[in-house]
């Protein structure tokens, strides 16, 4: 049941949040705000989680993402660091970065030239992980800068997906 209901709420937060994107007009290199997703209360927080289960609370938040997604990378990082952006499967349109990290940090994807394209809270909080898609077309190298404002452990799922 809580499985369940964390999909239901996961969706209808994720439609919520793509149709309040979708009404704003998409510029490249505009700084876009994360899709946060909630996820269950009974995950380990974020401190004491370990990569495979927060690569796998990634996954499964993407399964329910009311679009198709495929997994290209996983990175996990003490600090800010590159996100490598691998070749995007025939039918996506997008790469997505989905971000979770603790303490009290934030955290920005940029690209090379140094223009931000989404970020949000990092947060102990480990019910909320924050997600952003940018269209391919709209990077401009094989890999992105994931800025963190303080040196904390992050772990980052970068994925193919579609913009709506």
């Amino acid at each position: 049941m809580t499985i369940r209901m964390f999909g239901v709420v996961s969706v209808l937060s994720a439609a919520t949040l793509l149709l309040g994107a979708c009404t704003g007009g998409s510029t490249p290199g505009a700084t876009e705000a994360a899709i946060k997703t909630d996820i269950s209360s009974s995950t380990p927080s974020a401190q004491n989680r370990t990569a495979t289960e927060t690569y796998k609370m990634h996954a499964e938040s993407l399964q329910n993402l009311a679009k198709p997604s495929q997994i290209l990378s996983e990175v996990e990082s003490d600090g800010s660091g590159k996100l490598p952006i691998r070749e995007v499967p025939a039918g996506f349109d997008s790469v997505g970065f989905m971000v979770s990290c603790e303490g009290s940090s934030t955290w920005d994807i940029a690209l090379s030239s140094g223009t931000k394209l989404g970020g949000s809270d990092c947060g102990d909080d480990s019910s909320v992980m924050s997600n952003i898609s940018v269209l391919r077309t709209d990077l401009d190298a094989k890999e992105v800068q994931l800025e963190l404002s303080k040196e904390v452990k992050a772990w980052a799922t970068i994925f193919a997906t579609n913009r709506p």
